[in-house]
């Protein structure tokens, strides 16, 4: 870090143009991610044919009690 503060001219270009790239390129992927993320929304967009079809509901969930109730239980 003294290097930095008390280093050459040519060192703090160096640094510079380091912080530069480093931001340009963050920026670059923040755009990138950005655009493909407003393409995304486009192919959600609604079916042709109406609504998705309903799944069954699976038999294990079909038995399960209307009603519950929670018990706890202490150890020790």
């Amino acid at each position: 870090m003294t290097n930095l503060v008390n280093g050459t001219a040519q060192t703090r270009s160096v640094a510079v143009m380091a912080a530069f790239l480093a931001g340009l390129a963050a920026a670059i992927v923040i755009g990138w991610t950005f655009v493909n993320s407003l393409k995304e929304k486009d192919r959600m967009g609604k079916t042709e044919n109406g609504p998705v079809s309903r799944v069954a509901i699976p038999p294990i969930d079909t038995a399960a009690p209307a009603n519950t109730e929670t018990a706890t239980f202490a150890l020790g």
